[in-house]
């Protein structure tokens, strides 16, 4: 499955199971701090178990303890909600464009 598309469903799964919980613990609020941490950790366990790792996708391979870092920081990214999760896209979306940009200039620069 491509990494974006488990992000982006790992992310609504997250916010929905969190909206869930919320709506039926509402006498006991808890702080949005501990709701953060809460979603952050569940989105890490996620994608551990199903290898979900934003910074391989976009380049940034490593040993079997790296691989297991970027999981975890994947998963605490988009337990941290979808806006998080939609401005980390647009930025991953604007670097894959100036990378094509720039190799197709150093293309044009050979000829």
């Amino acid at each position: 499955m491509n990494t974006v598309v488990a992000i982006v469903i790992l992310a609504v799964f997250i916010e929905e199971l969190a909206e869930s919980v919320k709506g039926r613990i509402e006498p006991r609020k808890l702080p949005q701090w501990a709701w953060l941490g809460i979603t952050g950790v569940i989105g890490a366990v996620l994608c551990v178990l199903f290898k979900v790792d934003l910074f391989e996708a976009i380049g940034f391979a490593g040993d079997a303890a790296a691989q297991i870092i970027g999981r975890v920081l994947t998963g605490f990214m988009i337990g941290a909600g979808s806006g998080v999760v939609h401005r980390l896209l647009d930025r991953l979306a604007a670097a894959k464009a100036a990378d094509k940009k720039a190799a197709g200039h150093d293309d044009n620069a050979g000829d």
